[in-house]
């Protein structure tokens, strides 16, 4: 959950769910990269999470590392830096690293929609 203080010192929800954001954004993109995703929904993950959280002070916001497991267990999101923008509340992405959740094994890295920061 992302909080914003106001000048008059009140505390407010900015954002609630950012690995939900996250997880919806890499999703969209994964979808139009290839048939058989066409239909991935961030529903059909089951775990998922964000990750080495760090301040982005050159583009005033957040990066972290998605990591999501749907079921069926593959593909995975394994790795893949999501940017979060506090000016636009608009999420981005960079490269889509995907692995087999069976063997661990990286099967590729997609750059459909990303955008690098």
């Amino acid at each position: 959950m992302l909080y914003k203080i106001e000048p008059d010192g009140h505390v407010r929800v900015e954002q609630r769910d950012l690995v939900d954001l996250a997880l919806k954004c890499v999703v969209s993109d994964l979808r139009r990269a290839k048939k058989r995703w066409s239909k991935l929904s961030s529903k059909e993950f089951f775990h998922w999470s964000g990750e080495d959280v760090e301040w982005d002070p050159a583009s005033d916001g957040f990066r972290f590392k998605l990591f999501a497991r749907p079921d069926p267990p593959s593909p995975s999101i394994h790795d893949t830096v999501v940017h979060y923008d506090l000016k636009t509340h608009k999420m981005t992405h960079e490269n889509i690293s995907l692995y087999d959740s069976r063997t661990g094994d990286d099967t590729e890295t997609l750059s459909i929609g990303a955008v690098q920061h």
